[in-house]
Parts: structure tokens; sequence; C-alpha cells
């Protein structure tokens, strides 16, 4: 858990972060306080690199989009 990390930008279904990401790290929830009350808001998915592998942006795929996936 990091607290204190954000969703900085909503792109399509992703959602990109600032939350500390590392290997393995795939499928893990993001959690969004909506309400005072957690919320699973995305999965992140994957990160945006520097060629010399300085981490820029993290992804996590938003929740609805897996839900709508899911009824199809």
């Amino acid at each position: 858990m990091q607290q204190g990390c954000s969703i900085v930008s909503e792109e399509s279904n992703v959602l990109l972060h600032d939350c500390d990401t590392t290997g393995g790290s795939s499928g893990g929830a993001i959690i969004g306080v909506i309400g005072n009350q957690p919320y699973i808001v995305a999965l992140n998915n994957a990160e945006i690199k520097t060629r010399d592998g300085r981490v820029i942006i993290n992804l996590g795929v938003k929740i609805d989009f897996l839900d709508r996936l899911a009824r199809n």
C-alpha cells in the first residue's frame, strides 16, 4: 500500500498513476476513496519507462472497462 500517490490522468479506459510499482505488481488493485469508502478503481497494468529504465508513468486498466468486457 502507498498513501499519497494519485491517478494523474485518464486516457480511454486507462488510468495513469504515480503509485510505486515493481516487477510482479501487474494485476494489483488501485484503490480510490470515493465518499469516504474505498473502491477498486483499476488494476495495475504496465509502466512507461525511459530508454534508461526510469519510470515515467504507470498504467491501470479501469474496472468498469473490465466489467463491460466480461458482460460481452
